[in-house]
């Protein structure tokens, strides 16, 4: 996932964890770098088998300004991080496992409660970490849960006052959906980008992990920039077509349960996304070929038409409706339709 313009990306590590540039900083969250079919302790005398092999591993990682955990269980702080991460990389992180982990050696840890912050700071460069409140599973079960912690990370440029944050992103942890959640808009302010925590993941038959459904929801509770929902029957094939021929970004492609896949693609520079994917009602409920003239605002119709015909795609002839306004379609191999725009007024180096 990248956002140009304030220098930010994301590569998914799997499971939780993520190797976050923001600006100047890099983070690491949540290592998990156990391999398929390992287990990772979770406490009395559960496990967890991992299903997948780890998109990176701690000889591939750079150097990190810190390490944000959400919560201390085995599958998101395993025994390979404890043994091969630096005992010096900061870790801002819940009492709790603040405590756990000053034991095993790191010794720059913070210990975060409930809406208190860490700074790290390059320069004039100021990244704030704010600890979010988080459930991990619901009445009593609570209790027998690790504290958890969901973070606000908040990209500060220049020394800017709170107010103007170049970027601003929620992490959730793993935590179950509350109403609550919205705090996080009252406390921080509005999001550029939600990485939320899913899988449904139930033990002893309770559910301690937000699913798909309450992913959703706690998108509508957030509202992060929009993502468009494109029906597609090849979910493969419409990726390859948007990321290879259109130049979109990947920023998401995970399986957070059975029958559920989420793929988020992003036009270069753009703040706005489109969704593709299956076991959802934003994929599934409509037809194929249904979305008409989704727009796409050039600062040049006839540079941009000519990269994409270069590419292989079908693109109509540009048409001149006055006032400096151009158009050019083309259509995705579902037929959902596509509209280059050109405008005067509101124009950029991309999409």
């Amino acid at each position: 996932m990248t956002a140009p313009g304030d220098d930010v990306t994301l590569t998914f590590g799997g499971n939780a964890t993520t190797l976050l540039r923001i600006g100047p900083f890099t983070l690491l969250t949540d290592p998990n770098f156990l391999h398929r079919g390992q287990h990772a302790r979770l406490g009395y005398g559960l496990r967890a088998k991992r299903l997948t092999e780890p998109a990176l591993q701690p000889t591939q990682l750079p150097a990190l300004d810190a390490i944000v955990l959400s919560h201390l269980h085995g599958d998101h702080w395993d025994r390979v991080a404890t043994r091969s991460l630096p005992k010096g990389t900061p870790v801002v992180t819940t009492p709790e496992a603040a405590k756990c982990l000053s034991g095993r050696g790191f010794a720059q840890t913070s210990d975060l409660r409930a809406w208190q912050t860490h700074e790290l700071t390059s320069g004039t460069d100021t990244l704030r970490i704010t600890a979010v409140p988080g459930v991990h599973g619901p009445g009593p079960l609570a209790r027998l849960l690790p504290q958890v912690m969901g973070s606000v990370l908040e990209l500060v440029r220049g020394g800017v006052a709170a107010q103007d944050v170049a970027w601003r992103g929620y992490v959730s942890g793993d935590t179950l959906y509350r109403p609550q959640l919205a705090e996080v808009l009252e406390r921080c302010g509005p999001l550029d980008v939600l990485i939320p925590h899913l899988g449904g993941t139930k033990v002893l038959g309770v559910t301690v992990t937000m699913d798909a459904r309450q992913g959703a929801d706690l998108v509508e509770l957030l509202k992060p920039p929009v993502t468009v929902p494109i029906p597609v029957t090849d979910v493969d094939r419409a990726k390859a077509f948007y990321v290879e021929r259109l130049g979109f970004v990947e920023d998401v492609d995970v399986r957070p349960t059975d029958g559920v896949r989420v793929v988020q693609l992003t036009p270069p520079g753009s703040a706005c996304s489109i969704g593709m994917g299956t076991g959802l009602e934003a994929y599934d409920g409509r037809e194929p070929g249904s979305v008409k003239a989704l727009h796409l605002v050039v600062a040049d119709i006839e540079a941009a038409r000519a990269e994409l015909v270069g590419r292989g795609v079908q693109v109509g002839p540009v048409t001149d409706v006055g006032g400096g306004v151009k158009y050019a379609g083309f259509s995705d191999p579902d037929g959902n339709t596509l509209t280059l725009q050109e405008m005067p007024w509101r124009t950029g180096e991309a999409f």
